[in-house]
């Protein structure tokens, strides 16, 4: 058996890479997306506890 040139194994490194980003891309989307959505509730909240305690 042949050694794997450097070529082949540069090859399959970057698609292991590219296929790991595939796999934590969309956890990390989601994630980014509930961070957003806790900031936005929390503010809203923060404004309605305001203005019952205003009355």
């Amino acid at each position: 058996m042949e050694k794997p040139s450097l070529a082949t194994c540069r090859n399959e490194i970057d698609d292991i890479l590219k296929a790991s980003l595939f796999v934590l891309y969309q956890p990390m989307q989601n994630a980014f997306k509930m961070r957003k959505r806790v900031e936005k509730v929390k503010h809203v909240a923060v404004k309605s506890l305001d203005m019952q305690l205003a009355i």
